[in-house]
């Protein structure tokens, strides 16, 4: 009934128990169910030996971790797209201070997640937020609500660079802020690429009306 992947690695460790090269036996295998679907298995025992060091029987159990296996699945799913996300993904405490970021926030900061952890977000703050601004931010998180915004931040480099953000506060089951969660979107070529195509538009605006000026002028 086990599953045909996981056999050998179970039989090799029982066959370690029996001669003894083990003090227990655990593995964790999949056991085809009654109903013809695999279930996880906690397998956990020892063998018991004669006088003379010779195997006679194993005792032990078997729990049914299929949820916690599914659920643990699940989470690394959920990791390995946090971790190829092309978005910066931060993780704060209540204090603010960083407990997580994914490898895009490293690759736009210039910071490695050793050097991130444990340091506070403005570590990327420029001269251009206002305390004014900041505050606001702090204020619609601890209301318990969602701030959207834009930052011009600097990396490790001291080079600036624009960020849409949105951070939302992470609340357990008593409705409490227990960590803040921001994610990240780097728009630093949209932006300057947004305020040439403005300038352009200015500049076009204004040999548009020396123009008409200029026509003006002709006709008096």
């Amino acid at each position: 009934r086990v599953h045909p992947d996981d056999k050998e690695k179970t039989i090799n460790d029982i066959k370690a128990n029996h001669e003894g090269k083990t003090e227990f036996y655990e593995n964790i295998h999949r056991l085809k169910h009654k109903d013809g679907s695999w279930q996880w298995i906690l397998d956990k025992g020892k063998t018991i030996f004669d006088k003379n060091g010779k195997a006679l029987r194993m005792v032990g159990f078997h729990t049914n971790i299929t949820k916690q296996q599914e659920l643990e699945h699940e989470l690394l799913k959920l990791k390995v797209a946090i971790d190829h996300s092309p978005i910066s993904i931060v993780i704060t405490n209540i204090e603010g201070n960083i407990e997580y970021v994914n490898p895009h926030f490293s690759e736009v900061t210039g910071f490695t997640y050793n050097e991130a952890m444990g340091k506070n977000p403005r570590i990327l703050k420029s001269k251009l937020t206002t305390p004014i601004e900041y505050s606001k931010l702090w204020d619609t998180l601890l209301a318990k609500k969602t701030w959207r915004g834009t930052f011009k931040n600097i990396d490790k480099q001291n080079n600036e660079f624009w960020e849409s953000a949105i951070i939302t506060p992470i609340l357990d089951d008593k409705n409490e802020i227990i960590n803040y969660l921001a994610v990240k979107q780097e728009i630093t070529k949209e932006v300057y690429l947004k305020e040439e195509l403005k300038d352009k538009e200015e500049m076009m605006i204004a040999q548009s009306r020396h123009a008409a000026m200029g026509e003006m002028i002709s006709m008096i």
